[in-house]
Formats: structure tokens, sequence, C-alpha cells
């Protein structure tokens, strides 16, 4: 079981980048992100691989940045950073970008 869950990890992590190489902009590097600014928190997509609870959120329950967002896993829909330590979850969190030319 958790062969075929890595798999689905590094597919997901070959897609995006190769998709994020031909549609994304382009991102200054070295790139960082504090999620306080809601245009750059859009581009981020959340992908869920299983029927749970679990999921990806960007939001005040959870911030180790000097702003007051963080990105974290819940399991109410971002009310609060927590997951089940009982329930299998697959969750990915991506961004496309594309470096500048040269790096």
């Amino acid at each position: 079981m958790r062969t075929k869950r890595l798999y689905v990890l590094l597919l997901a992590t070959i897609l995006s980048l190769f998709t994020g190489y031909l549609v994304a902009q382009v991102t200054q590097y070295p790139y960082f992100c504090g999620f306080e600014v809601a245009a750059e928190n859009s581009a981020w997509t959340f992908v869920q691989h299983n029927a749970s609870s679990t999921t990806w959120s960007i939001g005040t329950a959870q911030s180790r940045n000097a702003g007051g967002n963080g990105m974290y896993v819940s399991i109410d829909g971002g009310t609060t950073a927590a997951y089940s330590a009982t329930q299998a979850a697959v969750v990915v969190a991506y961004r496309e970008f594309t470096l500048p030319a040269g790096r």
C-alpha cells in the first residue's frame, strides 16, 4: 500500500513540474511564500487522493512566519490545524512556477 502512495506522490510531483513549466508565471528565485497575499495563495493547488477528511488549508490556524497566515493540514475544513492519527490520508499541496532563464 505504501508503494502505491509513493507512486501517486511522485506522479503528482512530476506532473506539477511539467505543467508548471508550460503554463506558470516566472517567479523570483529563491522562492518564498508567507501566505499573506491572496493572489499568491490562490496559485496553490490542493489535491486529495482518497476519501479522507484531511485537507490542506491556508489561514490563521497555524502560522510559522512573521504574518498571521500559514499553510497547514486540517480535518475540519481549515478551522484548526489538526490531523487524524487513525485515518490514512494522501493530500498534496503544490504551487506551479517557472524559474527565470539561466537558473
